[in-house]
């Protein structure tokens, strides 16, 4: 959406990229109800998951994509 800062110093994918993933995985027979491209994305969303709650969880990335004054 316009920033950088979520990227915490590592490699963005390329609109292009995300949007191949999201094709590729409704081109399957069973597509999946979502999808997370990239392979650091799904470790964070699997980690997420267990060791946090949802709450929890949008609260961290608020403060991570917040802009600061």
């Amino acid at each position: 959406m316009g920033t950088t800062k979520a990227a915490g110093g590592s490699k963005l994918a390329s609109p292009g990229d995300v949007v191949d993933t999201a094709l590729a995985a409704l081109d399957r027979r069973n597509p999946p109800p979502s999808v997370i491209a990239g392979r650091m994305n799904r470790v964070m969303a699997s980690l997420a998951r267990r060791l946090a709650t949802r709450r929890q969880v949008i609260r961290a990335i608020g403060r991570l994509t917040a802009e600061r004054a």
